[in-house]
């Protein structure tokens, strides 16, 4: 209401439900002026207190433009760890998934090789299908994914043995009809080497079937310098030797899938992969140097020839659906695997018997496995139960013509059985999530057709998670504990010995144990500031250890089990942004407490390192972007082991054409081409490293997308610990 004679307000007022409404106002003539979101306003005189029914006419408004300000958050706290938007930022530009890896906080992803630090090789799923061929990461680029998951705390749902878990998950797929990519890859490091892959696609309403196939020509050499010291009974013995060596190895890997979705609740599919690596071929050949007590004992030249083949056969099934609210989640896997080579040497010795080396190994090994996963909301949260089976037979034999090792025969009979429960909810800010896993392995060791007692085990292990955070905007804290194992590999079990040369041998040890590893960690997130701090205490821990054999002037490597070891971590990462330039700047450090000593070794390695990632993401343009990275380490001490810091540098070139269809990518890799020097302080043995990896390398890699449309394939498969193991 306002007043008739300045328009100034006397009173006000809103109508109710139905439309009514009463202003007190003691004045006979007002001004009225009515307003409704959507409606033209009325300002009209009234003279009556009655002042009728007023009828309202819509209004439209032309909005010329709407701008929302706001500041994404690039991290997000979720089960176990954190997630990664990538989707609205500058990592949907890197290229390829393995691009997009390599620039998460924690994460290094090289030559296919991923790894998370202080956890090492995590599992890696995209829209829940386990990663097996480093392909898939090629293959999927980095505009299609939508965020990535970092799980470091991983809950019971997983393996025991699983420490770290990466979950990619992509936009929403479109498209329908056949589509096709294709990548051509060519680099040269100390040769040239060269890969290439093929996507073809199909997809018709709720079907959808693909094929990859990939080639590959990989070439690697090392110009080695080794040096082993052995302290014998009664001599110390020195090996000073120059090795070059000189590796091929062509592979072809084809997958084939087929998904089908019942309807928006139910989906099934299966699918088969086969891998061979046809021609493995190795020629290493040098000198060694010899002296007894210090004084000259011997030269040897020595040359050795090998030739390897290898093929593998995976099939996976999966079904995952919704009866009402109870959701339902089967996944089953087979893998048969052979391996076979050939090795053919010479060691020419100045003063003692010359030998020729005629070496053989095959094994072979073939898993079974199933798991089903049955989720149900319940108490404000969701509980997951499920259960786990695999089987795995491994065998492997190994003979030396010449006689200088025992020859071996035997095979591994392994089964586990898991049931797991996990729960999650959310209260408010808070979240809390806690379960427990139970394994119980029974396995059976076979030397020689004879089953012998003490490597053959039966164990069964309670392995409990818990974690709790919170968070609010862009603040967010969370903490959690997790007990894993880390089983030994199948091929470290056997009893094979590996002639190296007459001075050196490696073999397995069929009576390791299981490490039981206890993780705390915490986190704490601030908008582009991400600091974790971890502690974790290892139960009979695994090195790989030099010792005397039998007692004589030969060095003797193999995994060995150690009462315990410690370590400590912080990570600290920064990811501001300033316009076209967005770094991340990242800062590791690590402490292992292991007492070496103790055992028979030479020195205590407990020293701390610091690893530094600079990475320089300059963005030129929507379609065009140049990375500068930076990379460097000061001396890792790490049991009997301590590996020589380093600093290097790659650069890379990034620009696509035709709306993202074409992508071209220039790389520099490891311009400074650091070396690769350890040394290792064992029982009675010392061994030292300094070689030539030829890391430093140039690659031009091109894709091609034709109606690129991602797979709904979803399956996760079964014993995926167990394939790693084999």
């Amino acid at each position: 209401m306002l007043s008739p004679v300045d328009s100034a307000i006397i009173g006000n007022g809103v109508s109710n439900a139905s439309g009514y409404f009463v202003i007190p106002c003691e004045l006979k003539t007002v001004i009225a002026k009515i307003t409704y979101v959507g409606y033209k306003t009325i300002i009209s005189n009234y003279t009556h207190a009655d002042m009728g029914t007023i009828k309202l006419q819509p209004e439209m408004q032309t909005i010329k433009g709407v701008v929302v300000k706001g500041e994404r958050p690039q991290y997000k706290l979720t089960e176990g760890g954190m997630t990664v938007e990538v989707e609205h930022s500058v990592l949907s530009k890197m290229g390829s998934a393995v691009d997009v890896l390599n620039e998460l906080p924690r994460v290094s992803a090289k030559d296919g090789e991923v790894n998370v630090f202080a956890k090492g090789t995590p599992e890696i799923y995209i829209n829940n299908k386990l990663v097996r061929n480093s392909n898939d990461l090629v293959n999927l680029k980095s505009e299609d994914i939508k965020t990535v998951d970092v799980i470091t705390s991983p809950g019971a749902q997983y393996n025991a043995q699983t420490n770290a878990v990466i979950r990619i998950k992509t936009v929403r797929g479109k498209g329908e009809g056949f589509s096709l990519s294709a990548r051509a890859r060519a680099g040269f490091d100390s040769r040239i080497y060269d890969q290439e892959l093929l996507q073809t696609k199909y997809r018709k309403g709720k079907f959808e079937i693909e094929n990859t196939i990939g080639v590959y020509n990989r070439t690697h050499r090392e110009d080695n310098n080794l040096l082993a010291v052995i302290y014998g009974k009664n001599d110390k013995v020195a090996v000073d030797q120059h090795m070059d060596d000189q590796t091929r190895i062509r592979t072809i890997d084809d997958q084939v899938s087929l998904s089908y979705d019942i309807n928006d609740k139910n989906s099934i599919g299966a699918s088969y992969q086969v891998g061979k690596q046809f021609d493995i071929n190795v020629k290493a050949y040098g000198t060694q140097a010899i002296t007894r007590n210090g004084a000259y004992d011997d030269i040897i030249t020595q040359e050795q020839y090998m030739d390897g083949d290898y093929l593998s056969h995976e099939m996976n099934t999966y079904y995952i659906g919704k009866v009402g609210k109870l959701a339902i989640d089967f996944n089953g896997s087979y893998v048969w695997s052979k391996d076979n080579s050939y090795t053919v040497g010479s060691e020419i010795s100045s003063e003692a018997e010359d030998r020729s080396i005629h070496y053989y190994s095959k094994s072979r090994g073939h898993m079974l496995a199933g798991k089903l996963v049955l989720s149900y909301p319940v108490w404000g949260g969701k509980i997951a139960v499920g259960s786990e089976y695999t089987h795995t037979n491994a065998s492997g034999d190994y003979s030396l013509t010449e006689g200088y090792v025992d020859a071996s025969s035997t095979v591994l009979k392994e089964s586990n059985i898991a049931g797991f429960a996990q729960y999650e909810a959310a209260f408010g800010p808070w979240n809390l999530n806690a379960g427990v896993r139970y394994e119980y392995v029974t396995t059976d060791y076979y030397s020689k057709g004879i089953w012998e007692e003490e490597p053959s085990k039966r164990y069964g292990d309670w392995f409990p998670n818990v974690g709790i955070s919170w968070q609010k905007n862009q603040l967010g804290w969370q903490l959690n504990y997790t007990l894993k194992t880390n089983r030994p590999t199948y091929h470290n079990l056997q009893n094979y010995m590996q002639y190296d040369n007459r001075y050196i041998y490696e073999g397995g040890n069929p009576y390791l144990r299981p490490e039981n590893n206890h993780n705390i960690e915490t986190t704490l997130m601030w908008r582009w500031l991400n600091v974790v701090a971890g502690y974790q205490y290892s139960k009979n821990n695994m090195q790989w250890t030099a010792s005397l054999y039998n007692n004589q002037d030969i060095a003797f490597i193999r995994n060995m089990n150690y009462d315990h070891m410690q370590s400590t971590y912080i990570s600290v990462v920064a990811s501001p942004k300033f316009g076209i330039y967005q770094p991340q700047y990242e800062l590791d450090y690590e402490q292992v407490f292991f007492n070496a000593v103790k055992y028979g070794g030479f020195r205590n390695l407990q020293s701390p390192f610091f690893n530094l990632h600079i990475n320089n993401r300059l963005l030129l343009g929507k379609t065009c972007m140049a990375l500068i990275n930076l990379e460097g380490s000061t001396d890792m001490q790490n049991g009997f082991m301590e590996s020589k810091g380093y600093f290097d540098m790659s650069v890379q070139l990034r620009k696509s054409f035709m709306n993202e269809a074409l992508v071209v990518n220039l790389a520099g890799k490891n311009l400074f081409n650091h070396r690769e020097k350890w040394s290792m302080y064992g029982i009675g043995v010392q061994n030292f490293k300094d070689c030539n990896n030829f890391i430093r390398a140039i690659e031009l890699t091109v894709t091609y997308n034709f109606n690129a449309t991602r797979s709904r394939y979803k399956g996760t498969g079964a014993g995926n610990d167990e394939k790693r193991r084999l």
